[in-house]
């Protein structure tokens, strides 16, 4: 989808936490039984307390729906309808009683998160790989969410509808500052 300037990336640096948005991304990945798509935002928005002594932390990734491009302005606006992006503009992903100790010493590697969508919230758990390089870090995650959980109407195509399960690919790029 086309962004719009309203829609300017920020974030909220709070305790050290600093995400690079050039480098850090989002995606979302279907299949139907003729072709696959992906579709891709880097357009983050982060809010948190957390730092790098943080025991219990609170994090809140929301994106504008709007700013996923999969390539084809057709299915991104098709896209953006069946999720009612109108009316619930952001997906927004919150993680509670996070411990930033235990992740950065590899004991945390799953988190549990509520994700919201099309207006429905589902818990959901999170796997995490972090790779560690001086202050840098990158933080990346690949997990599936069903469609029919956040009821979102499946598209079909030669009557044939879109899979249910939606592969969420997740990559970000940041820095502790001390």
């Amino acid at each position: 989808m086309k962004t719009f300037p309203f829609f300017f990336l920020w974030s909220l640096i709070f305790s050290q936490l600093n995400l690079d948005f050039k480098e850090s991304f989002v995606s979302y990945e279907g299949s139907h039984p003729l072709h696959d798509w992906k579709a891709i935002s880097n357009e983050i928005i982060l809010d948190t307390d957390c730092n790098k002594n943080s025991i219990d932390c609170q994090l809140t990734f929301k994106i504008p729906i709007i700013t996923f491009n999969s390539g084809n302005d057709n299915r991104d606006s098709n896209a953006l309808m069946l999720v009612d992006g109108l009316s619930f503009p952001k997906v927004e992903l919150n993680v509670k009683n996070f411990n930033m100790n235990s992740f950065l010493t590899g004991e945390l590697n799953t988190v549990i998160s509520s994700l919201n969508l099309n207006g429905h919230s589902k818990i959901q758990e999170i796997p995490l790989n972090l790779e560690l390089n001086g202050s840098s870090f990158i933080i990346k995650s690949s997990f599936e969410v069903s469609l029919a959980s956040f009821n979102v109407k499946r598209p079909s195509l030669l009557f044939l509808p879109i899979s249910d399960i939606i592969l969420i690919n997740t990559h970000l790029n940041g820095a502790f500052y001390e």
